[in-house]
């Protein structure tokens, strides 16, 4: 009975249909399980694994297939309960064999009956675990005496350790036996062990293929940065690049002469984080993200130096033009951030901008304080903006716009709380005409004051209230939620479009009711960023070094909706 029923699968076998499925089946190194690939068969396929005996096969050899098939399985999608990688055992079988596992492709009728195989199959070199150990060991003295030995041991041995049996096909063996006779100081530390010796005769064949000219695929590609754990840290960049460009990473190490294990993963390693640079679609904050990832990864080094000590609309804006060419090699992208400019960081105006304790900060100096200002094309630095730095851009943008100014002996004082009438007086510089007065109904605001005409300003404008009719409160402390309020009446003013959605602030209950649509609207606007924990601090006191970088943010989102509308 069991020869009627190999005879009739062995008819089928070599009956030649076309089939869809493209299973790959591997070896593990330190086991004796052959297992399918993670995908699932279409519906009606199936896949039929046969172990023949030691020696060299010819399917179209009824005879042997019959006299020496030790072992045949179908693998049908949700047999017996498990998914199509289900695992094939041999350790039963006989330790000191060697045998040959073909993967074959076919289909069931629509009964469930078994139909037709198509005469494409996979090769799978196998051995038993100790055979297995005995090769490898012998590999590794062979490595001794020359790449001729290595191919040699190669042919009769390698396959069945459970390389890649199907990239060493595409392959010249005597390539990849000089590859690993030059590279052998790689194994000098280690055993030799099973695992490992197929680490490097995979390595080398891959090697091998690429000096040969040939490209890898990109599932390939997809597979080794997947997979392999030595580039698991190139994952994350890898997979910010669109799938279009992947395939500059294969055009990069193909044909480039690589000797070596670790040159392949340097030259891999370059090119990922080289593409992620300039085919990331993505913000500036996000682009210096992987610059910090990867500069100490690539060969040679990221010196980010001028970059971090920049405060983050600075930097942010400094990587941005970085991001408007596209880099050849590492070593033109290490040369363009080590020789950024001033112009780069400061004048010009970053996309979003923001960062630190709310992404906002700035003010006004109060009255009779002496001012500090830089020129145009040289800012005197504030000393007093070191745990500051994120502000550093809004403040010199603005102070250079002559709407800030700085205290004596080069200070900024970032930290000082901000008045309501300085942050006024910063609202009506940015937007309005200061010519513009009307009539204001505070009596607490008295018209010899400095503050009167901006807070008059304002108010025939609409972007203030008072906490009453007549009392505007114009030297006590501004919060961070009259802030935006004065922000999004601005906006308004502007014919500015914001969304005020509730936005997914975590403190948003202690936000007051008539500051909510304000602080929605800047915050899904980009304006205002909060803080780490994703609270707003809407009570708070705001800084000056706060209030300039919201305002700051909505100059340049006000820029953007304009051109958005």
């Amino acid at each position: 009975m069991k020869k009627i029923i190999v005879g009739i699968l062995i008819s089928l076998l070599l009956i030649n249909i076309g089939v869809s499925a493209e299973m790959k089946f591997t070896l593990s190194p330190d086991s004796d399980i052959v297992t399918g690939s993670d995908e699932e068969l279409a519906e009606n396929e199936i896949i039929k694994l046969i172990v023949l005996g030691e020696g060299e096969v010819d399917t179209n050899d009824t005879d042997r297939l019959q006299s020496d098939m030790l072992y045949f399985d179908l693998l049908l999608p949700g047999k017996n309960g498990e998914p199509v990688g289900a695992a094939i055992n041999f350790g039963s079988f006989e330790d000191n064999k060697i045998y040959k596992v073909f993967a074959i492709p076919g289909y069931t009728s629509d009964n469930g009956e078994v139909s037709d195989f198509s005469d494409k199959y996979q090769e799978i070199g196998y051995a038993s675990l100790s055979k297995r150990e005995e090769y490898a060991k012998s590999i590794k003295s062979a490595l001794a005496e020359g790449a001729s030995k290595v191919e040699e041991e190669l042919k009769t041995k390698g396959i069945y350790l459970g390389i890649d049996y199907e990239m060493y096909k595409l392959a010249s063996p005597s390539a990849v036996a000089a590859i690993m006779a030059s590279d052998k100081g790689r194994l000098s530390a280690g055993e030799g062990t099973v695992p490992e010796m197929v680490s490097f005769i995979d390595d080398s064949v891959l090697i091998g293929v690429l000096n040969g000219g040939k490209k890898i695929t990109s599932e390939y590609l997809e597979g080794l940065i997947s997979k392999d754990e030595r580039y698991a840290t190139l994952r994350k960049a890898f997979a910010n690049i669109p799938e279009k460009y992947r395939s500059n990473i294969i055009s990069d190490i193909s044909g480039s002469g690589i000797k070596s294990e670790s040159e392949l993963e340097q030259k891999i390693t370059n090119s990922v984080v080289l593409n992620a640079f300039n085919h990331t679609d993505t913000n500036a904050d996000n682009l210096y993200s992987i610059l910090c990832d990867y500069a100490d990864k690539t060969e040679p080094k990221l010196s980010l130096a001028t970059l971090s000590s920049l405060g983050s609309a600075a930097r942010s804006n400094a990587v941005a033009n970085l991001s408007n060419k596209q880099y050849g090699s590492v070593d033109e992208l290490k040369s363009a951030i080590e020789n950024i400019k001033q112009k780069d960081t400061i004048v010009n105006a970053p996309q979003g901008g923001g960062g630190g304790g709310g992404g906002g900060g700035g003010g006004s100096t109060s009255s009779g304080a002496s001012v500090q200002a830089g020129t145009a094309s040289g800012l005197t630095p504030f000393t007093d903006m070191g745990a500051y730095k994120w502000a550093e851009d809004a403040v010199y943008y603005l102070l250079q716009k002559k709407i800030v100014s700085g205290y004596g002996n080069n200070t900024f004082k970032p930290a000082n709380n901000i008045t309501r009438a300085e942050f006024v007086k910063i609202i009506v510089s940015c937007f309005f005409d200061e010519k513009d007065v009307g009539e204001i109904p505070f009596t607490d605001v008295g018209k010899d004051k400095w503050y009167y005409k901006y807070i008059a300003v304002a108010y025939k404008n609409k972007i203030i209230s008072g906490f009453s009719d007549t009392e505007f409160g114009p030297e006590k402390l501004i919060t961070r939620q009259d802030i935006a309020v004065v922000l999004y009446n601005a906006a308004l003013k502007e014919d500015l479009l914001l969304d005020t959605n509730e936005a997914g602030i975590t403190d948003d209950e202690q936000i007051s009711d008539y500051a909510k649509p304000a602080v929605y609207a800047l915050k899904n606007g980009g304006i205002i960023n909060g803080y780490e924990d994703g609270g707003f601090k809407p009570k708070n006191n705001a800084k000056r070094a706060e209030a300039v970088q919201m305002v700051y943010n909505f100059l340049m989102r006000k820029g953007e909706l304009a051109d958005e509308e």
